[in-house]
């Protein structure tokens, strides 16, 4: 092999190793551990974390809100999908914490991960009848 070919091959290494390189080291960082945090039950048929709403100052003292919680996650071709429905009562209208448990479909699970939280809280004024919806999403990096 002449000299050129040699330093033709070896140029094509020296770009081979590059790349794999650095498409390690790519592959080596860890997800963004960012989002709501979600604890993902023993089964993975349901998660439990903590939805912060708020009713309407507007509305009347002790009027009553809606909260529903939706949780989707792509595994694959399937979508697993998690509901959770409750009837609550508002205060004062300071931001409360509810504890939630967020139970999947039957037939599916969760599974470690990222996942999407979709929420709506609706409340409703007992004089105007007028309701007021607060909707909101974020991302859940589901653990066990």
């Amino acid at each position: 092999m002449n000299r050129m070919g040699k330093l033709t091959g070896f140029r094509g290494a020296m770009a081979l190793a590059a790349v794999l390189a650095m498409n390690g080291a790519a592959l080596a960082k860890k997800p963004d551990a960012g989002g709501v945090p979600a604890q993902l039950s023993a089964d993975r048929t349901s998660v439990d974390l903590s939805i912060n709403y708020q009713c309407d100052p507007a509305t009347t003292l002790n009027a009553q809100g809606s909260l529903s919680v939706y949780i989707l996650q792509s595994v694959g071709r399937l979508i697993n999908i998690g509901t959770y429905n409750a009837n609550l009562s508002c205060g004062t209208g300071l931001v409360t914490a509810q504890p939630v448990t967020v139970e999947a479909i039957d037939g599916l699970s969760f599974q470690p991960g990222p996942a999407t939280l979709i929420y709506r809280f609706t409340t409703q004024d007992s004089v105007s009848l007028i309701p007021t919806v607060q909707e909101s999403g974020a991302r859940l990096n589901l653990h066990p």
